[in-house]
């Protein structure tokens, strides 16, 4: 059998005969930008021998960062290496090893390499007369450039003192294409430049990924996972660069990166993807679940005229999505879907919709009310956004209660949980909050009240609904519910009683209900009282 190539062999990507540019030059950026988009499209990006090496090369870095000794094939005895550049690392053996690869790697110009293909790739991709043979040969070297970016990225060896030159010299490479030597390498107590080659870099990534318009989700699936490694990079040193007394100057350039994938991921919601795609929590819930991460307003403190509560936190995403989707969905045959403006939304994901939403307008509403001093709205802005959040979570509750082909166990489940946290918080937070400014806000507490009152009811319902049906998981939620839900009447009637509008409460034995809130007939209840089930819950309303 034939021996496996060892790792090293993928300095060959920085050759002059699989590079794409001279590499004479210093800056490979400036020759790419000199060809022209019209040349770079006739440019030969993959191939055999370029794949394989791109291949090789990730299987390494896995190897030696990712994998321990799992392949200890791929790499030769340093003593036995003859392209080993010495190192003066003193960590241990295998972190050692690592940093003395990625010194031939950067040396090589094996990453100056791979922003050529990058670039290329791009103007390649983004071709509609590309042949189809040319386009597969390319997609599947930027998917390999993209792992291999993603690698690098989660490789925690290079955000030590002597593995960060390493880290900002190869994301500097990959970004600009700049001719690097490892040789002057010192360590490093701080990032000075990646911020900035980070933000060059996300602009090749994402030019790379949706340039080409592709249908195919599970390619780029894996360029999001790229973007969103990026992201989460660049906001931990950040955070590292605060802490450690540096400055907040790649904090715009942050807030942009993570606008810009916010963006992505709903423009990829909304795409229609080839037939026999497989949509579920791994493509279409990741992507939910970015987009409204990413999709946060930082607080602004600049005065308006009029305040808007879209314009804060993720509200407005939380609603597009509701709103724009979900409550789309039931206009199709038999709530089948797919949504015309959301591609994605079907009844197949519905849940990776409808899960994800109730966990976020729960978080929402926890950071408004846990919200520092300094980037708190005001007392009106703050009942609005209480208002508005509220509001959303009832639209979720809705979807269930006016539609029975979605009022599924398992989203039922998710509605409890996440609506008894949201109540719980109301109550723990929210009403002290409402009582303080009860005079000057009369109405707007008024309707925190009587909308949470119906979130209330609606969880009583399912519950019940548990009950007769015979549910293990939402009959366990029971105790819990019937305490938040009691913590809520006392709480309700102490801030009215104390401000002389306790008319406009009542409270009485509670009705055995249907999920959609119609009383169940007689007979069915007559039957479920002699079977024992405990149905002595109460209700109560707030009335205007």
């Amino acid at each position: 059998a034939l021996k496996p190539l060892s790792a090293y062999v993928c300095v060959a990507l920085g050759f002059p005969e699989l590079r794409v540019a001279n590499q004479n030059q210093a800056c490979s950026q400036d020759l790419m930008l000199s060809m022209g988009a019209s040349e770079l499209r006739h440019v030969k990006v993959g191939g055999g021998i370029s794949n394989a090496l791109l291949q090789l090369l990730n299987n390494g870095l896995n190897s030696l960062f990712h994998e321990g000794a799992k392949s200890k094939h791929l790499f030769e005895d340093l003593g036995e290496n003859p392209y080993l550049i010495s190192s003066p690392e003193k960590n241990g053996k295998h972190d050692r090893n690592g940093l003395q690869f990625l010194n031939l790697c950067i040396d090589g110009d094996v990453f100056v390499s791979i922003h050529e293909k990058l670039v290329s790739s791009a103007e390649i991709l983004g071709d509609d007369e590309t042949e189809d043979d040319v386009r597969t040969e390319t997609m599947y070297c930027t998917l390999l450039i993209l792992q291999c970016v993603t690698t690098l990225l989660s490789t925690e060896v290079l955000h030590t003192p002597s593995g960060r030159p390493y880290f900002e010299a190869i994301m500097k490479q990959i970004a600009v294409g700049d001719r690097i030597s490892s040789k002057s390498f010192k360590p490093m107590k701080n990032y000075p430049i990646f911020l900035k080659s980070g933000a060059s870099l996300f602009a090749l990534l994402e030019e790379a990924i949706t340039g080409s318009e592709t249908d195919d989700l599970a390619f780029t699936m894996v360029g999001v996972d790229c973007v969103d490694a990026l992201v989460r990079r660049a906001t931990s040193v950040q955070i590292f660069k605060k802490e450690n007394g540096g400055d907040s100057a790649g904090e715009s350039q942050l807030q942009s990166m993570k606008i810009q994938v916010s963006k992505m991921c709903l423009g990829l919601l909304r795409r229609e993807w080839k037939e026999g795609t497989a949509l579920n929590k791994s493509n279409v819930g990741k992507l939910v679940v970015l987009y409204l991460d990413y999709s946060a307003i930082e607080p602004s403190k600049k005065v308006v005229r009029e305040f808007d509560e879209l314009n804060w936190g993720r509200l407005n995403a939380i609603r597009v999505l509701i709103e724009e989707a979900l409550e789309k969905l039931p206009e199709t045959d038999g709530c089948k879907g797919p949504v015309h403006s959301f591609q994605t939304c079907c009844k197949a994901t519905f849940g990776c919709y409808y899960s994800t939403i109730l966990s976020v307008v729960t978080k929402e509403m926890s950071s408004l009310l846990q919200a520092p001093i300094s980037n708190a709205p005001d007392t009106k802005s703050s009942l609005s956004i209480q208002c508005r959040l509220i509001s959303l979570m009832l639209q979720m509750f809705d979807l269930t209660k006016n539609n029975p082909s979605l009022a599924k166990s398992s989203y039922l489940l998710s509605q409890v949980k996440n609506g008894t946290k949201f109540i719980d918080i109301i109550v723990k937070k929210a009403f002290p909050f409402c009582a303080k400014h009860f005079n000057e806000h009369n109405e707007a507490v008024l309707t925190v009240l009587k909308d949470t009152q119906k979130i209330s009811s609606q969880i009583s319902f399912i519950i019940a609904h548990g009950k007769r049906v015979k549910d293990f998981k939402l009959n366990r939620e029971g105790p819990k519910v019937r305490k938040v839900c009691e913590g809520f009447l006392h709480q309700t009637k102490t801030v009215l009683q104390k401000n002389g509008v306790l008319d406009a409460f009542w409270s009485g034995d509670f009705s055995n209900r249907n999920i959609d809130g119609s009383k169940i007939p007689e007979k069915e209840e007559e039957e479920q009282s002699e079977s024992g089930e405990d149905s002595s819950d109460t209700e109560s309303e707030t009335e205007d």
